[in-house]
């Protein structure tokens, strides 16, 4: 079903997609912004879509899950959470951190490059992922996966860090973020077919800005 998002995701990468592939990969702490108050707001503003979508989400998957923070407090609001993360270090954490607190959630070590698990979800998370793809052929490929896994009329939240003029790239340590225009982002998402319920600012400086978005797929 989904073997040409696969193809297109194992497409030939450039030296500074597979660096940052890399350290994601190897990431073992999923909460790198400096403001220790920024994950709280991202919280506060995942409960407050989730708790009032409707109709309510039967089954969710939550793509680059880092530890499972926010995929259990999807699991708050939906019977059915599957999420996963490149880095196997963040995914043992968030297994852990599941049985602790006794969450549904089925976690798994799993690589975009694999292709997304097939199916049909109510709601599809994808949160502090698009920054991560250097190259525009694997964002292209992710954002075609989003339009593949959201079932007809139901719901998709993303969160992204964004520039409010023109793309910009930084090199941060090893490894190059890619912030993409905002404007061109909200236009490639609303033209596969979801139609954007709102946008939640979670930070902004520099010419930047970091939104949690609620769109909906056409029926």
């Amino acid at each position: 079903m989904f073997g040409w998002v696969k193809k297109a995701f194992r497409a030939k990468r450039s030296d500074a997609h597979k660096t940052a592939h890399q350290f994601w990969k190897d990431c073992s702490n999923t909460f790198l912004a400096g403001d220790p108050t920024y994950y709280d707001r991202q919280e506060i503003a995942l409960r407050a879509t989730v708790s009032t979508l409707q109709p309510s989400p039967q089954s969710a998957l939550d793509i680059g899950c880092g530890n499972g923070r926010f995929s259990m407090v999807l699991a708050e609001y939906v019977p059915q959470v599957r999420a996963f993360d490149l880095s196997e270090v963040l995914i043992q954490e968030a297994i852990k951190l599941a049985t602790e607190r006794q969450s549904t959630v089925r976690f798994e070590s799993r690589d975009l490059e694999q292709g997304i698990p097939e199916g049909e979800y109510e709601l599809v998370t994808c949160m502090g992922v698009t920054s991560t793809l250097i190259d525009e052929a694997a964002f292209s490929s992710l954002l075609d996966s989003w339009l593949k896994s959201v079932k007809p009329g139901m719901f998709l939240i993303t969160k992204d860090s964004l520039s409010e003029t023109e793309p910009r790239a930084i090199t941060s340590g090893p490894y190059v973020t890619i912030y993409r225009s905002k404007a061109v982002y909200e236009d490639r998402v609303q033209k596969l077919g979801f139609k954007a319920l709102g946008c939640k600012q979670l930070a902004a400086a520099n010419g930047l800005v970091n939104c949690l978005y609620l769109w909906q797929k056409a029926r």
